[in-house]
């Protein structure tokens, strides 16, 4: 399992993490960067057997802060550092994989990314590995928030609201509750660039897990 550096998304998965462990049999792996893997490794209960296994990672590679390896308190601009160093990862998190099947016996059953990193499909898809993805987020809000994403120029209309024709079941939506994020339409911003090649990745995957309430996330059968 594999989320993005922000704590927002660590502690969904980890809440994930916790009930595929009642499922005997399965062995989870939680991977991220050192920093974030210590703040996981103090949120665990004693007696679970998830692991933690770190990939190298040096901020200041990515002209960011010392010791930054999440989205906590970062400036607009350091955030973008981060998304971009994100994307450095594929490697060591590749070569983490072919350790940990080495060390087993045997390939993992599946890799479970973050959306944010959708880039493991590619891992995943190399390596053999069935590849599903977690959206720590309600299945509506997410739901718009990709398609959005996907093609911004979908809210740009002369009637204040839209509709989105490949998620009908979103109603009219109205232009004023597009979140600013959302509303780049210059193709070189960077996090609007980002944000449509990791979440195109995603429309790779062979599954989606998307997030019910307070930990509670299911398996959907989205794709």
């Amino acid at each position: 399992m594999f989320p993005f550096m922000a704590q927002g998304h660590l502690i969904p998965f980890l809440a994930l993490a916790r009930q595929l462990e009642q499922r005997k049999g399965y062995t989870i792996t939680i991977v991220n960067t050192p920093l974030n893997i210590q703040k996981l490794k103090s949120l665990l209960p004693p007696e679970t057997d998830i692991r933690l296994a770190e990939i190298p990672f040096c901020g200041t590679d990515y002209d960011l802060p010392s010791d930054s390896e999440n989205t906590d308190a970062l400036s607009h601009t350091d955030l973008i550092g981060l998304f971009k160093a994100s994307e450095t990862l594929q490697s060591p998190f590749k070569s983490l994989i072919v350790e940990i099947t080495e060390h087993d016996g045997h390939a993992p059953v599946c890799i479970i990314s973050d959306m944010f990193l959708g880039w493991t499909v590619q891992v995943a898809r190399e390596l053999g590995i069935f590849h599903s993805v977690f959206i720590a987020g309600n299945g509506y809000s997410m739901g718009i928030y990709f398609s959005i994403s996907m093609d911004p120029s979908l809210w740009q209309t002369d009637d204040g609201e839209f509709s989105l024709a490949d998620f009908p079941e979103a109603g009219k939506i109205k232009q004023a509750r597009v979140s600013v994020d959302l509303k780049f339409v210059d193709g070189a911003d960077i996090i609007f660039s980002f944000r449509l090649q990791q979440f195109s990745y995603c429309l790779c995957s062979d599954d989606l897990i998307e997030y019910h309430g307070e930990d509670r996330p299911k398996w959907s059968e989205i794709f």
